[in-house]
């Protein structure tokens, strides 16, 4: 296991988020290096916990990175980490460089971890489906509350569970209108991943499905 390169290699991803993003607040990161169980999966990262606020009108999810910024000076919503991220040591092609030059048939292990600490920070919804039908949390995540149909219909507005719902998450037709977002894209709204992966679960891809931005148009 390449620990040292490994480590070596999670600085700068840190150092990229950390200057496009503002915080009072310090952002925890518990980060692993090690056996998965699974050759094929990367890495995972998601917020250390989630905490509801009503700082935006309603009650809603917060990721804890996200929460502390909102509420302010020595908040903490998670009491350890606001972001806890695993790697996997057993995955046999990474590419530890930090240069940006690709190296054919690796992953960069920068990218990965660049990628998975947005999780952490909130890229993520409640959304899921299971059995056909679609469903969200009742006290949704703030990620939840941005996202549309094509025709800017808010997905809060569909019935959970419902067949529905399901049909709109892999659908190829949903969007992710938060005015920032819009800002950087042309005054659009942000197209989200929610294509049709397959047979499997009716298209749906847990872990995939929404919680990205679209792979082929960005």
């Amino acid at each position: 296991a390449a620990v040292p390169q490994a480590q070596a290699a999670f600085q700068p991803p840190v150092d990229i988020w950390r200057s496009v993003i503002t915080s009072r607040v310090t952002i925890r990161v518990n980060a692993d290096y090690k056996d998965l169980l699974n050759p094929n999966v990367l890495g995972f990262a998601g917020p250390g916990n989630i905490c509801s606020s009503s700082v935006s009108g309603a009650n809603t999810y917060y990721a804890a990175a996200l929460w502390d910024k909102l509420i302010g000076t020595g908040a903490h919503c998670s009491s350890s980490f606001e972001i806890n991220a695993n790697f996997n040591s057993t995955f046999p092609n990474w590419d530890f460089g930090t240069s940006g030059v690709p190296v054919g048939g690796t992953y960069n292990f920068l990218t990965v971890v660049l990628h998975e600490l947005g999780h952490g920070l909130g890229h993520y919804g409640s959304m899921t489906v299971s059995g056909g039908m679609g469903s969200y949390r009742f006290v949704p995540d703030i990620y939840d509350r941005f996202a549309v149909t094509g025709a800017g219909a808010p997905l809060l507005g569909f019935v959970s569970p419902s067949a529905a719902l399901a049909a709109q998450l892999v659908s190829g037709d949903t969007f992710f209108n938060g005015p920032y977002a819009r800002s950087q894209n042309g005054s659009a709204n942000a197209k989200l991943d929610t294509h049709n992966f397959g047979a499997t679960n009716g298209g749906w891809q847990q872990s995939s499905s929404y919680c990205h931005n679209h792979d082929v148009l960005y």
